[in-house]
C-alpha cells in the first residue's frame, strides 16, 4: 500500500508541531508532477540490469495517466513479459502465460502522474489509501506525516511511503521556526505488505 510522506525534522530547541492538511499535500503533490513534466503520457525505454552488473531484460514503459501502466520487457533468454498496473492491481504474463509470483516492477504511476489535486485524490483510493487521511509515520530516525493513512505494520517500518520524493517531501504548509524539512535524491528501496502484496516502495533517507 502507498501513501505519501512529509518530513518535518525538529531542530535544535523547541518547536510547534506543524500538521499539513490533507488538501494542501495533495495540491502540493499535483503542482509537483506538472512541473515535472510527469502528468502527461510518457514512453520510456527500460534496461533491467542484475545485481552482478549483468543485462536481464529491455524494453518500454507506456505510462498514460487515463490508462493501466505498461511495462513490455524482452527478457536476456528471448521470451516476453508484460506488467501492468492499475491501482492496486498488478499482473505479469510470460509469453502470454499468467505469471503468479513475478517482481512488480512497475511503481504506482497513477499518482506519480496525478495533475490535479482530485486526481492525487482518486489515485489515493486506487491504492486503498485515504486521501483524507495524515497520519504520523517514521522516516529514519524522523517523524513524517504520511498521506492516505498508514499501514498496520511495525510503526518502525514507515508505513506507506512515496515512491518519489519530490511528492512525498513537499508539505504545502510552511514550517513553523525551528523546524525544517528532509528530502533525499536516494532511490526508494521495494517493501511489501504483512500481506505478501507488493506495498509501492519504501523510502530511503
Amino acid at each position: 500500500m502507498l501513501g505519501v510522506l512529509a518530513v518535518l525534522v525538529a531542530a535544535p530547541g523547541p518547536a510547534a508541531a506543524v500538521i499539513p492538511s490533507a488538501e494542501s499535500v495533495r495540491r502540493e503533490i499535483a503542482r509537483t508532477n506538472r512541473q515535472a513534466g510527469r502528468s502527461q503520457p510518457l514512453v520510456l525505454e527500460v534496461a533491467v540490469i542484475g545485481e552482478a552488473g549483468e543485462p536481464v531484460a529491455s524494453g518500454r514503459a507506456i505510462l498514460d495517466p487515463a490508462r493501466p501502466s505498461r511495462l513490455q520487457l524482452t527478457l536476456a533468454d528471448g521470451r516476453h513479459e508484460l506488467h501492468e498496473r492499475s491501482g492496486e492491481r498488478y499482473t505479469v504474463t510470460r509469453d502470454g502465460v499468467p505469471v503468479e509470483r513475478a517482481m512488480p516492477l512497475l511503481p504506482p504511476f497513477a499518482l506519480l502522474q496525478a495533475g490535479s489535486e482530485a486526481e492525487v485524490a482518486a489515485a489515493l483510493v486506487a491504492l486503498g489509501g485515504e486521501p483524507e487521511r495524515v497520519d504520523l509515520g517514521m522516516e529514519g530516525n524522523a517523524d513524517c506525516w504520511v498521506l492516505g493513512g498508514r499501514d498496520p505494520g511495525p510503526f518502525d517500518h514507515n508505513g506507506r511511503c512515496a515512491s518519489t520524493r519530490q511528492a512525498a517531501c513537499a508539505s504545502a504548509s510552511e514550517p513553523r521556526p525551528g523546524t525544517r524539512r528532509r528530502s533525499s535524491s536516494r532511490p526508494p528501496t521495494p517493501s511489501r505488505r504483512r500481506d505478501g502484496r507488493a506495498g509501492g516502495s519504501r523510502c530511503a533517507t
